[in-house]
């Protein structure tokens, strides 16, 4: 066991015409990468282009290995470091580990990779970053009766004998009490809006807006622009809300993408005195918080979340253990500039934290 964490130290430190004749329209399928309709004009028709699905086919495995899965709903840098704590702990488990994402946000086409991945031979144990609480349970039901272990990251299905993630509803109220008590309990915030579907987000907004009403009534909220967690979005939602709410005085992001976008189009317009706060550790947001662009921001342990995603369902699935509860919080951990510069050394003792919690408490 020692081992084992030690291995993970040492990996986490050194870590979208003119009036003419009405053409004749004509239908086909083809397989198309976009997600919608895609209508193309030719010279005399239409032809209205279909998207065929394609379910992805399972990488080749030897007969004697133990395979587990980590499916993930998008790759950005934050997944990518879930990828790797994921890769390591097959490495130190010695078991063969997949992971498997699309390029974009699409939890259509996750469940397809993640539904495809149960066919895999010898699948021990598979963790999906589920969209919402429920969304992963018809798939979790399929795994629990072909004896998968399998356990939950981000929403948490009724079916999953096991959850673990940042509680987001408190995560919410905690960003709220910090940054009312910047604001010295006045002011107005705008929320740049999280991902479209993404329930998780969504549960940050809801619970940031109900702690300010109960505890900051003279702080005024102030939404309006949603989808801001995407690169293509972000700049685009900061320079919107300035333009419907001028008035506001700090700014928050609920997701990871949007703050270092936000922070950068309010200081073009010089509109230094916003308090933008953030989410993660991304380059852009950290630089943001060492310029004093951004105020602060939040960690939620990505390496150490991909190594339990692995590690975990390998324990119930080899090792006969249990969780002694459904959901476990792993917690945030705030960074401004008093501690910006000890980012790894937050991440590493958080990652031997949550190791011992489940390692002692919560795996029996």
């Amino acid at each position: 066991m020692k081992k084992l964490m030690t291995m993970l130290l040492l990996a986490l430190v050194v870590l979208a015409a003119c009036a003419a004749p009405a053409p004749e329209v004509i239908e086909k399928e083809v397989v198309v990468e976009k997600e919608v309709p895609v209508t193309v004009e030719v010279e005399k028709e239409v032809v209205v282009e279909k998207e065929v699905v394609v379910t992805p086919t399972p990488p080749a495995v030897e007969p004697e290995e133990y395979v587990y899965v980590g499916v993930s709903p998008l790759a950005i840098p934050y997944t990518k470091l879930m990828e790797d704590g994921a890769i390591q702990a097959g490495k130190d488990l010695n078991r063969t580990v997949f992971w498997f994402q699309p390029t974009d946000l699409d939890f259509a086409k996750m469940m397809l990779m993640a539904e495809s991945a149960l066919s895999l031979p010898n699948l021990k144990g598979m963790t999906v970053i589920c969209a919402d609480d429920q969304s992963c349970t018809g798939l979790y039901e399929t795994a629990l009766e072909r004896g998968i272990a399998v356990t939950a990251h981000g929403g948490c299905p009724d079916n999953s004998p096991l959850c673990y993630s940042t509680d987001m509803p408190e995560a919410g109220r905690a960003v709220a009490e910090k940054l009312g008590e910047m604001m010295g309990g006045k002011g107005v915030v705008g929320i740049a809006g999280g991902l479209i579907g993404a329930e998780n987000q969504q549960q940050r907004v809801d619970s940031f807006k109900e702690y300010m009403a109960e505890h900051y009534p003279d702080i005024d909220i102030r939404e309006g622009v949603k989808d801001c967690d995407k690169l293509t979005e972000a700049a685009k939602c900061a320079e919107v809300m300035l333009s419907m709410h001028p008035d506001i005085n700090a700014y928050y992001t609920v997701g990871g993408v949007a703050p270092g976008p936000a922070a950068a189009v309010f200081q073009a317009a010089g509109r230094k005195d916003i308090i933008v706060t953030g989410v993660d550790d991304s380059p852009d947001v950290v630089e943001g918080i060492r310029n004093g662009s951004i105020a602060f921001t939040y960690l939620q342990c990505p390496y150490a979340t991909g190594y339990l995603m692995i590690y975990l369902p390998y324990l119930m699935a080899e090792k006969g253990l249990k969780p002694t509860q459904h959901f476990v919080d792993t917690g945030i951990t705030f960074v401004d500039k008093s501690n910006v510069d000890d980012i790894q050394k937050a991440y590493a003792e958080k990652a031997v934290a949550l190791k011992k919690l489940f390692d002692e408490e919560i795996m029996k």
